[in-house]
């Protein structure tokens, strides 16, 4: 990569002749065990920051670009042949410090290239912060006739940069990135992704009728259109067709089918998995029609990693709405063992929430979640599902507190699992948590009332309130729960009846199949 500016290309030559860039890792790593060098997200450090400041200070201003790039042009020549992950990031850092003096557009180009390359390979990892620099980096490098005549590396950094920065909680940036790809994506095929990241962020943020609008709209875009306002007549047409095709069908049949081609159904299928969550949560009608058209594709189009998510929410509508708790905790095996032959991790979170907390819990301890649900946390962000292996971190501290786990081990992994789930912004998940917490924390002895849900985690008047405004029945259910037990538990029957009652009001109105629910009506039974 040439500079903008004329260098001393004699000191370099003669700077290249003397040392060697190819052994240059092993010198790093050597400076990092003596303590003088950190090496950190890809990227080699000083170990102190006036260090840093001594050696920068050496190089003038206006050579240190020329410097990084001389020094990552040596880096990639000097590797070429065994050039290892951790030599590509680190010479491609250095390219990137000194990008501005880069004026071939070309070299450019093939640097924005390098960047995507990379920021791949990090969003593989799950290191999102690092893999939404590279793919900034490599966006910067870019100019107004890129989309253009360089189309597909501009999807290649876009697409996954919304995605990168949506993991990292930064809507914001999020939203200014999937603008650029609205307005400059050729076809609606390339704009898929964008929208599948636009209806997680709304969720996220709780705007769960956004997410549900914006979803429609682009399933009918993919040729699977819905009633604009189902009612239960619409339901039942629906259901009373799945449960026919179902029943041309046995379970090695299933397990059996050609895998899904069809790329609008694919896309349909992953974002429907992705709406399951908000539709639920806002107790939509489109729930029930979302799951069946899953189990409707998958029979008649093939299976695809997101049908594990299909069968598997069928299963919890079967206890739910339709009191089959046999026939629920039948798809819920048959969904585990589909995705047994799949291999599908990017589902494991999603679907071990579905079948840990609202099937099994029917029928199984509910002590042989926890395992699952622990797991799946790590899997999911490993596999980029944020949204759901914090789902999973949540109902793993709730299940563990329902079990009777030590009540300062539950609340320790509550706060710490809290803090992961605001620094991802994930507002609709981090607020079904703090009741529970607030709960181990009266139990403790940590309250100035151990009656009321006012303490470290919480203020239940202004909780409450704050979810009335918003209609959040899930979370209000959730409060009154709480408060009927913590009376309970400190003898005030009548306050624990009345905030019971409260309650059941809530459950009459929906159909949730949570364990939270049967522990409602032992409680309410007690008081």
């Amino acid at each position: 990569y040439n500079c903008s500016h004329k260098e001393d290309t004699a000191f370099f030559r003669c700077h290249n002749n003397c040392y060697s860039y190819k052994h240059l890792i092993e010198w790093l790593d050597f400076a990092v065990s003596e303590g003088l060098v950190n090496y950190v997200a890809s990227n080699y450090e000083f170990s102190h920051d006036q260090i840093l400041l001594a050696a920068i200070s050496l190089i003038p201003k206006n050579e240190r670009g020329a410097w990084h790039l001389q020094i990552g042009n040596q880096i990639l020549a000097s590797n070429k042949e065994t050039a290892s992950d951790k030599v590509q990031f680190m010479a491609v850092s250095q390219l990137n410090r000194g990008a501005a003096s880069i004026t071939n557009r070309l070299q450019r180009i093939e640097l924005a290239w390098l960047n995507a390359s990379l920021g791949g390979k990090c969003v593989s990892s799950a290191v999102y912060p690092l893999a939404a620099s590279y793919f900034e980096s490599g966006v910067s490098l870019l100019d107004d006739t890129c989309w253009e005549d360089h189309y597909d590396l501009c999807l290649k950094l876009y697409v996954p940069s919304a995605e990168a920065h949506y993991c990292n909680g930064d809507f914001e940036k999020m939203e200014r990135i999937l603008n650029v790809i609205f307005q400059r994506a050729r076809c609606f095929a390339d704009k898929h992704n964008a929208y599948f990241t636009l209806v997680n962020a709304r969720v996220a943020q709780g705007k769960l009728h956004e997410a549900i609008r914006v979803g429609l709209f682009v399933l009918s875009e993919l040729g699977e259109s819905f009633p604009s306002s189902p009612d239960e007549s619409d339901i039942a047409a629906d259901y009373s067709k799945t449960k026919n095709l179902l029943k041309t069908k046995t379970d090695t049949e299933i397990l059996a089918l050609h895998p899904m081609k069809d790329e609008n159904k694919i896309a349909a299928m992953q974002l429907m998995s992705s709406l399951i969550l908000c539709t639920g949560l806002a107790k939509n009608k489109f729930l029930s029609l979302l799951a069946f058209r899953m189990v409707q594709l998958s029979l008649c189009h093939g299976i695809c990693n997101n049908s594990t998510i299909g069968f598997s929410i069928f299963g919890v509508l079967l206890s739910g709405s339709f009191n089959d708790i046999k026939g629920a905790y039948h798809f819920g095996q048959l969904s585990l063992q589909l995705l047994k032959r799949l291999q599908a991790n990017e589902c494991v979170a999603r679907l071990h929430t579905l079948v840990f907390t609202c099937i099994n819990v029917w029928v199984e301890p509910h002590r042989r979640s926890l395992e699952p649900l622990k797991q799946s946390i790590q899997i999911g962000m490993r596999s980029g599902d944020i949204q759901y292996a914090l789902i999973c971190a949540q109902q793993y501290c709730i299940h563990s507190y329902q079990c009777g786990e030590e009540l300062s081990a539950v609340e320790k992994n509550m706060r710490e699992y809290g803090i992961q789930i605001k620094v991802y912004k994930q507002e609709v998940v981090w607020e079904k948590t703090l009741p529970f917490r607030q709960v181990a924390l009266n139990l403790m002895g940590k309250s100035v009332n151990p009656m009321e849900l006012t303490g470290e985690a919480m203020n239940q008047d202004l909780f409450l309130g704050n979810a009335l405004e918003k209609k959040n029945t899930t979370l209000v259910f959730v409060i009154y729960h709480n408060c009927s037990w913590i009376a309970y538990f400190f003898g005030n029957y009548e306050l624990s009846s009345h905030m019971a009652q409260k309650g059941q009001e809530i459950v009459e109105k929906s159909c949730s199949s949570s364990f939270l629910v049967a522990n409602h009506a032992f409680v309410d039974g007690l008081s």
